[in-house]
């Protein structure tokens, strides 16, 4: 994807060939580069891909700074400072308009930036921030009606609209963040299927932000739509992350206790939430098996099992049959 956003280098900022120190979430991959110059340093991470284009800066600021950055044409960006110990949000002006966008310490937002010079003031501190510029393209018009936080940008972006603006902020859970190291870790341009894992990264995210931003803006005020909330977030989970789907991570989450949520959701669904957890695993099972008849150890592996034996112990202790057995006629 094109690159749209460039932080430019100020004159008195020197690029560091061995800096002392080191981005604390390193990209697999990525291009990466220091700075310094006599009280503040920072480092940019990149990775261009053909359907996303990811952008890392890190921070180092001893002396409160501005610097410049250029949107040299209109796009959609996803933005998650994952960390900010500033006393004051991280600010982005346009010169010459009335207005500011502020970055919260792990408070994500959507941007729609057209082309335009803009300026970053960073106070004193250690920030990260993370961007994806996404294709707009993915929010097809049948789309419009769930992620309508959103569509506002997508269509500055469609429109070529010469006014930035950012969506609601969310918080930054332990589900977005631990999404955002593996897709760091897992990727690889010289895999085939690196642009389809970028784009599977990025519809998980996206959908992701549209449960905390339902959460946060819808207030959980009975225990039903608590319970209704974790059953979205554990669907969401076991599509994307399969066996891996832990319960734990949606307490997290929801900030709540497990032990309350386990006994709430027995309460108004009549089963245990591992019990729906695992009924969500068995029907994707079931759902992939026409993809992989023949191939169960490659379906073990889509579904982040150890392996085929512990699959088929899954499979056949909730149905009471092999999924071999299963498959016959």
């Amino acid at each position: 994807m094109k690159q749209t956003i460039i932080l430019n280098h100020p004159p008195d900022f020197q690029e560091v060939a061995h800096s002392d120190l080191r981005v604390t979430y390193p990209i697999r991959y990525a291009h990466t580069t220091y700075w310094a110059n006599a009280t503040n340093r920072y480092a940019v991470q990149t990775f261009d891909g053909r359907y996303a284009y990811i952008y890392y800066y890190e921070f180092w600021i001893d002396t409160p700074t501005t610097l410049g950055l250029t949107s040299i044409a209109p796009d959609l960006h996803l933005c998650y400072p994952l960390l900010s110990t500033g006393a004051q949000p991280i600010t982005l002006h346009e010169p010459n308009a009335q207005l500011a966008l502020h970055f919260q310490h792990e408070r994500a937002s959507y941007l729609y930036l057209p082309n335009t010079e803009l300026t970053v003031d960073l106070p004193m501190g250690h920030h990260i921030i993370i961007g994806i510029t996404l294709d707009a393209g993915l929010f097809r018009p049948h789309l419009e009606r769930h992620f309508e936080f959103v569509m506002p940008l997508v269509n500055a972006k469609r429109a070529v609209d010469p006014v930035p603006l950012q969506s609601s902020d969310f918080k930054i859970g332990p589900l977005t963040r631990t999404e955002i190291l593996n897709l760091f870790s897992q990727i690889n341009p010289r895999n085939m299927e690196n642009e389809y894992l970028l784009v599977h990264h990025q519809i998980y995210l996206i959908t992701l932000s549209r449960l905390k931003i339902i959460s946060e803006t819808t207030k959980i005020n009975t225990t039903i739509a608590l319970v209704d909330q974790a059953r979205a977030y554990l669907e969401l989970a076991v599509s994307k992350f399969g066996a891996k789907a832990l319960i734990k991570d949606i307490v997290k989450s929801l900030q709540c206790g497990h032990n309350q949520l386990a006994q709430l959701h027995k309460e108004f669904y009549g089963c245990s939430l591992h019990a729906y957890r695992n009924q969500l695993l068995l029907e994707r099972i079931i759902r992939q098996l026409e993809d992989y008849p023949q191939q169960i150890a490659t379906l073990a592996e889509q579904l982040n099992f150890a392996g085929h034996s512990e699959l088929n112990r899954f499979f056949k202790k909730l149905t009471g049959k092999s999924i071999s057995h299963f498959k016959k006629p």
